[in-house]
């Protein structure tokens, strides 16, 4: 949560006046490095204190990252289809459910433990080029081109540069309650909730069911509900307009 709250902070002092398919790119370029870097250590069998110092300096690194990539993204909601941009905001909880997925196809398969790490990696670093690729291809398209073009002078008319960092703080000032709230609430959640699930067995006889349960009720099941949670308000709205 730390380094998503120093991202956030970076977008909104200075950041956001760099072209936001910019910072987009490089945020996902640095993602996909990180990977690699975390792929290549896992194959290297790097252990101890070198093995812990990299991957906590490459998780600040791509969660600092995180905030700045969506915001971008977010800041694309008007030039692009309305289903298209959803997958934004469920794109996360899908990710879960691909890997919980995954994950029970190779404890299947009962492979090596150093293998399965490395296709986990390499998994994300597929999914993050397509997406490279993809976007790539969004933003150089006639449709987005020409309305990035009409929206872009429309905000220079309309909202002076010097009025930015002052939007910014007036926003902050009345919603900084609420942000420290949502910062808490996430921070302990995330902090009790693998630990609280993990610590729930299965007192059934089954065996085979018994290796598996901890793989579907603390990864499968609770990504594919907060996919639904994410999705389902942007099918179903209610109430609706007028």
């Amino acid at each position: 949560m730390i380094p998503l709250l120093f991202g956030n902070f970076a977008n909104m002092g200075f950041l956001y006046k760099f072209n936001r398919n910019y910072r987009v790119l490089i945020a996902k370029f640095i993602s996909l490095f990180g990977f690699i870097i975390v792929a290549f250590t896992v194959g290297l069998k790097v252990t101890g204190p070198l093995f812990f110092s990299i991957m906590m300096t490459l998780a600040f690194i791509m969660n600092f990252c995180s905030p700045i990539m969506i915001s971008g993204l977010y800041d694309d909601a008007g030039l692009i289809h309305f289903h298209c941009f959803s997958a934004i905001n469920a794109g996360q909880a899908f990710a879960g459910v691909l890997t919980a997925v995954i994950g029970l196809i190779l404890k299947a398969i009962n492979l090596d433990s150093q293998i399965t790490a490395i296709l986990f990696f390499v998994t994300a670093m597929v999914f993050l080029s397509m997406s490279i690729i993809f976007y790539t291809i969004i933003i150089n398209s006639a449709y987005y081109i020409n309305k990035k073009a009409t929206l872009t002078s429309v905000k220079q008319a309309h909202i002076p540069i010097s009025f930015q960092l002052k939007k910014f703080y007036s926003i902050f000032k009345k919603k900084w309650t609420d942000s420290l709230t949502l910062f808490f609430t996430m921070s302990v959640t995330l902090m009790i909730y693998p630990v609280l699930m993990l610590s729930v067995t299965s007192t059934g006889v089954n065996k085979t069911w018994t290796s598996y349960f901890n793989s579907v009720h603390v990864f499968l099941i609770y990504n594919f509900f907060d996919f639904l949670g994410r999705y389902l308000p942007l099918i179903l709205k209610f109430p609706k307009p007028g």
